[in-house]
């Protein structure tokens, strides 16, 4: 579901996003992600992390263009 390069928002997440640079790990149950966050203006926050997303929790995450700000 997550391509490196791209930036993704949670539909409960209002001023954040992130973009993912590396796909850590991509088990049967979770994918773990490093990534750097982003406002939803498109600034960098130059903060980087590394996550774990559940595979049950995909459908809440969505790839972010900055003309989907009324999509949440």
């Amino acid at each position: 579901m997550f391509k490196k390069g791209n930036l993704y928002t949670h539909k409960r997440m209002l001023d954040c996003a992130f973009r993912v640079l590396e796909i850590v790990s991509n088990e049967e149950d979770f994918t773990s992600l490093y990534i750097v966050w982003f406002n939803r203006r498109g600034i960098c926050l130059n903060l980087n992390d590394c996550i774990t997303v559940n595979k049950s929790d995909f459908s809440h995450w969505f790839e972010f263009r900055g003309d989907q700000n009324d999509n949440v």
